[in-house]
């Protein structure tokens, strides 16, 4: 009897139906690893371009954070679950930059953007991202001048972010305005009285602060209606169909559990990740 049951426990080839049954599942388990490896292989690998914009996406601790950043970790991760794609690198990157990394090569998410008409055709639309409101601003101390209308700030000295949204707008709109490469550069513009007007994004209080500005020194003058409409995420040109069909399919999924707004809820002025945020920076602009 001990010997019977010895010779049921030989290697593979001294019984043959023991031998097949080893075959069956030396392949099964080959083709899972080949299955897994396969997939690892062809996975997407997508990078995240934008430019640090608090509270929708800011880099904390060398790390990509915000309520843009968590919903495009979420939105990947379900769609991954149609077509095998994963996050790769993370690049912040000044205005100008991140518009041309995003449209060059396939496989680029660019966020947080306006949608308009001359960016219609240079990206696949993912979906909104964020609620965006456009404020005009002065400082206290400069033009007495309270506008009704965009008409009525054309003789003053306004400036905008160089290659944005409100670089073609205020163009189009007649204007020749100051350039700078960053929106808070324009608030030690209007503090130092070296321009008159600057409109302002979401991202104003956070840049008050980051400079220990008094608030209460900078006056809204009008809001701009035309640009204050939500902002979105979108895919380079290059990006296949595949991904962006189900990208797009992983956000009407996404957005019917209102995953958006519980995020936006998480990344409040006093949130304890804002409020980390906001003490590096006013420690970084003292040194």
């Amino acid at each position: 009897m001990f010997r019977r049951t010895f010779r049921f426990f030989l290697p593979c080839g001294k019984q043959p139906f023991i031998f097949r049954y080893c075959i069956r599942l030396l392949t099964v388990f080959i083709f899972g690893s080949t299955a897994s490896l396969s997939y690892a292989a062809e996975a997407t690998q997508l990078d995240l371009i934008t430019e640090e914009f608090p509270p929708l996406q800011i880099e904390l601790d060398s790390q990509p954070k915000g309520y843009v950043i968590d919903f495009i970790k979420a939105l990947v991760e379900e769609a991954a679950k149609q077509e095998p794609m994963v996050i790769g690198s993370t690049h912040f990157l000044p205005w100008r930059r991140a518009i041309k990394m995003s449209q060059d090569g396939p496989n680029k998410l660019f966020f947080s953007i306006s949608r308009n008409t001359q960016r219609e055709s240079q990206y696949h639309w993912i979906g909104p991202v964020s609620p965006y409101e456009v404020i005009v601003y002065k400082h206290i101390d400069g033009p007495d001048h309270m506008p009704a209308s965009l008409e009525a700030l054309k003789k003053y000295r306004v400036a905008v972010q160089g290659g944005g949204s409100l670089d073609t707008y205020f163009t189009e709109q007649g204007f020749t305005p100051v350039r700078v490469n960053h929106t808070r550069q324009t608030i030690k513009m209007l503090r130092a009285l070296h321009i008159d007007y600057a409109p302002q994004v979401n991202s104003f209080p956070y840049r008050i602060d980051e400079f220990g500005f008094n608030a209460d020194d900078f006056v809204p003058v009008l809001r701009v209606d035309d640009l204050s409409k939500q902002l979105w995420l979108a895919a380079s040109p290059e990006t296949s169909p595949q991904v962006v069909q189900a990208l797009q399919a992983a956000y009407i999924k996404l957005s019917e559990v209102n995953l958006l707004d519980d995020l936006i809820s998480q990344y409040g002025f006093n949130s304890p990740v804002m409020l980390n945020y906001r003490l590096r920076k006013r420690l970084v602009n003292k040194i």
